[in-house]
C-alpha cells in the first residue's frame, strides 16, 4: 500500500493542530517549517502559521515571527492572489491581536480599497463583500482609532 506524502496544505494543518491542540509545539512548528519550504511564495501558509504562533502566545518581539509578518507583506505588495482583500483581512486581524493598531488599520483600509477593485472586476463578489462586510471593517478601523487617540 503506496501512501502519499502529504502537500504543503497538509503539513500546515498539521502544524497547526500540534501547535493548538496538542501542545506540541516543536513538531508543530517543524511541520510548518516544511510546508514554507515546499511552497515559499505562499501567502495563505504563511497567514496561517502566523495566525498559529499569535494562538499559541508567540511573543511578537520574537526575530522569526517578526520575521514572518515582514515577509507576508512583502509577498502581499508584490503578488496578486484571488481575493487578495480577504488576506489583507487575515493580516489585519494578526496585528489587532498582537496590539499593533496602526498596522491593522492599514491592512483594513486595504481590504477596503482591494475589495472594491475586486467587485469592480468580478461582480459576483457582490456576495462576498456586501454593505455588512463593509459596515464590518468600517467598524473595525473607528474602534482602533478610537483606541489609538485614546492612549
Amino acid at each position: 500500500q503506496i501512501k502519499e506524502k502529504p502537500n504543503a496544505n497538509q503539513m500546515m494543518q498539521y502544524a497547526v493542530i500540534n501547535m493548538i491542540i496538542l501542545n506540541n509545539y516543536e513538531l508543530g512548528h517543524e511541520y510548518a517549517k516544511n510546508a514554507i519550504k515546499r511552497e515559499p511564495d505562499n501567502v495563505d501558509l504563511k497567514i496561517k502559521y502566523a495566525t498559529a504562533l499569535v494562538d499559541i502566545k508567540t511573543d511578537e518581539k520574537n526575530e522569526k515571527f517578526k520575521n514572518l509578518l515582514k515577509d507576508i507583506e512583502r509577498l502581499m505588495e508584490h503578488n496578486d492572489y484571488f481575493l487578495k482583500s480577504l488576506k489583507f483581512e487575515k493580516l489585519g486581524r494578526i496585528y489587532e491581536r498582537i496590539g499593533k493598531k496602526e498596522k491593522a488599520i492599514e491592512a483594513y483600509e486595504n481590504v477596503l480599497r482591494r475589495a472594491k477593485i475586486e467587485v469592480k472586476e468580478n461582480p459576483e463578489y457582490k456576495i462576498i463583500f456586501d454593505r455588512e462586510y463593509f459596515g464590518y471593517l468600517h467598524g473595525r478601523i473607528k474602534k482602533l482609532k478610537r483606541m489609538e487617540s485614546s492612549r
